[in-house]
């Protein structure tokens, strides 16, 4: 099988002053386990779809192989080598890097998966620089955003809104969990004051304060002058909110009860997975919609067993 070289890899790992060459390696003298930041499983249609091409004369780059003391790790190309060895194929070129720091290792692994192969989705780019950020302290924000090719602000929002996230929860607020991140990053205007960002996020949490509305409430809280004042505001929003509930018409409602509706709803989520019984049934081909799914249904499962009080 013929196999082309990596000329974009190789400009990466220029960059990094990371010596290359090019060898002809068997795979199993090739460790599979990349060792980064696992955010996906291999993606098995893809490998398919790759073997197809290659069994028709595609020629793909040479997969990456890291030389660590007398290792062999594969440091991408996962979906290349796994798709060659579908076609019978035991061995290929492959382009042998031999970093010198943990840190030219990592930058192998994760920010060169963005030359080749499935490209990371937002969520799982964010995974890996909060993992880089974790390992090598030294580095920027910036400077890791730009090499995962995220905008700076959004990986910022992401690890201050994480950060209130795990600050709320650890104050006792179970639906934590089900605040959005826009939210989070409005919240984290408080963190100045624990007690008071845990307060203004109990009150968003309880719905006494939409998420809408969450913007203006935190800048409202924000403008007072010492921590007493800002919790009497957070106190003043909710006697507010419960005033204007109290005050409003009741809208006319069907006869129907909550627990008719949950009832139904139940009854026809059990009659859909009744019906389409697999991923594929449900059209949820790739990993990505699958994890999509699985983690709504989490957050779905959770707040229905805290409803219910299910322990």
């Amino acid at each position: 099988m013929e196999w082309k070289r990596d000329e974009p890899l190789e400009a990466f790992l220029d960059s990094y002053e990371v010596p290359w060459r090019y060898e002809t390696i068997r795979f199993d003298d090739i460790e599979m386990d990349q060792g980064r930041l696992t955010v996906r499983d291999v993606d098995e249609d893809l490998q398919l779809d790759y073997a197809m091409k290659m069994e028709r004369g595609a020629i793909f780059p040479a997969p990456c192989a890291m030389q660590i003391g007398k290792k062999l790790i594969l440091g991408q190309g996962r979906h290349r080598v796994g798709a060659a060895a579908l076609n019978g194929e035991t061995k290929s070129m492959c382009l042998i890097a031999t970093p010198a720091t943990p840190e030219q290792e990592w930058a192998i692994k994760a920010f060169g998966n963005q030359i080749h192969g499935l490209r990371l989705s937002k969520s799982e780019q964010i995974q890996v620089a909060i993992e880089t950020l974790r390992r090598f302290p030294h580095l920027t924000r910036k400077s890791v955003a730009e090499q995962i090719g995220l905008k700076a602000s959004t990986l910022a929002n992401a690890i201050n809104a994480e950060k209130t996230r795990r600050t709320v929860k650890a104050a006792g607020i179970r639906k934590a969990d089900s605040l959005p991140q826009k939210v989070l990053v409005k919240l984290h205007a408080l963190r100045r004051s624990e007690p008071v960002m845990v307060e203004a996020a109990k009150a968003i949490a309880d719905g006494h304060v939409s998420h809408n509305a969450a913007a203006e409430f935190v800048a409202a809280v924000n403008r007072q002058n010492n921590d007493k004042a800002r919790l009497r505001a957070i106190e003043h929003y909710k006697h507010n909110a419960k005033s204007k509930a109290a005050t409003q018409t009741p809208l006319k409602t069907k006869s129907s009860l909550p627990r008719d509706e949950l009832t139904r709803i139940l009854g026809k989520l059990q009659s859909l997975i009744s019906l389409h019984s697999t991923a594929a049934d449900l059209c949820l081909h790739t990993p990505h919609l699958r994890r999509e799914a699985t983690s709504t249904w989490r957050r779905v499962r959770e707040m229905v067993d805290e409803a219910l009080e299910v322990t």
